[in-house]
């Protein structure tokens, strides 16, 4: 198994490179999409393209709704593709704690619905975001047409240290859960502000990279680590709730199309296509765990062969 020996996942702890690359806007940029109030709070959300299914976006940890310029203007050609950001991501409001796996599952169902978004959809996650979009799934199962992950966060993938060894955050209970964070909020270490544009995100056009630049900044700024013990619970519960489910039952997903892209050969994160009775999966090449930047062609492929799919089966 191959398993990543994180103290705090990267949903909640993004680190970003000083290279050379955009400046930070002197000014907040201008969403391309639309504010929706979902209750008092309101996300950034940027539907473009028209047809069925929607394709719906949900971003790794750290990322945003621009990281997809390369892959969005295409899939708009085929279908209507919609990205947002997250509560407390760019230009969306704060929620009560950010990346709380249950708050974001139910603010997106919560965004779609109020921006007559209508299902079926097909639902992409990258990195942590793979386990979002599944517990998506497992929550409104009915409204999920099929999926596409890249470069996914396996629910065993990442660890804690807990008495000087991993132990996969589906398996950690959260009395030991408790005890590393007792520790380590004594120091948490400190978050540091991004300046330039890091890697790879010097990809994406300009426009984006500014976009880009400004959005980390503000993340990193509006960090509160104080909420770092609530979302680690919560991520906890998700990961071990998403375990319990594979365990269970053979195709977790039934028979919805479903494609699993990984960065070079990672037999943990590929078996992930077992999911579904449909699933496959596919190893882009010289890419990097942003796939949607590093190897777009390769997400827009995928992302057009679970569309067609879904269309020949409705």
């Amino acid at each position: 198994m191959t398993t990543n020996r994180l103290m705090i996942s990267a949903a909640s702890c993004a680190l970003f490179l000083s290279v050379a690359g955009a400046q930070p806007p002197t000014e907040v940029p201008k969403p391309p999409g639309r504010m929706v109030d979902i209750g008092g709070r309101r996300l950034h959300l940027n539907c473009t393209g028209n047809g069925t299914p929607s394709v719906v976006v949900e971003n790794g940890g750290g990322s945003f709704s621009v990281d997809w310029a390369l892959v969005q203007p295409t899939v708009s050609q085929f279908t209507r593709i919609c990205t947002y950001d997250r509560a407390d991501y760019a230009w969306s409001d704060p929620g009560p704690i950010r990346d709380l796996p249950e708050q974001v599952i139910v603010d997106l169902e919560l965004l779609l619905r109020l921006s007559d978004v209508k299902p079926p959809y097909v639902l992409i996650g990258q990195s942590v975001s793979g386990l979002f979009v599944r517990d998506f799934q497992r929550h409104f199962p009915e409204e999920v047409a099929g999926m596409v992950l890249v470069d996914p966060t396996h629910e065993d993938g990442n660890a804690y240290i807990i008495d000087g060894k991993p132990i996969p955050i589906s398996l950690v209970t959260r009395e030991e859960l408790q005890q590393f964070m007792r520790k380590y909020m004594v120091n948490p270490p400190a978050q540091s502000i991004p300046v330039r544009v890091g890697s790879p995100y010097e990809r994406l056009p300009e426009a984006s990279q500014t976009v880009h630049l400004w959005a980390a900044a503000k993340l990193a700024r509006d960090r509160d680590v104080g909420q770092t013990p609530y979302i680690g619970e919560g991520q906890r519960q998700e990961a071990a709730a998403l375990h319990e489910q594979r365990s269970r039952l053979k195709h977790p997903l039934g028979k919805i199309p479903l494609i699993v892209i990984t960065n070079g050969l990672n037999p943990q994160k590929a078996a992930l296509a077992e999911l579904s009775e449909a699933g496959q999966a596919i190893v882009a090449a010289d890419s990097c765990h942003e796939a949607q930047i590093c190897s777009p062609r390769v997400v827009i492929d995928a992302i057009k062969g679970v569309v067609n799919s879904v269309r020949g089966t409705r």
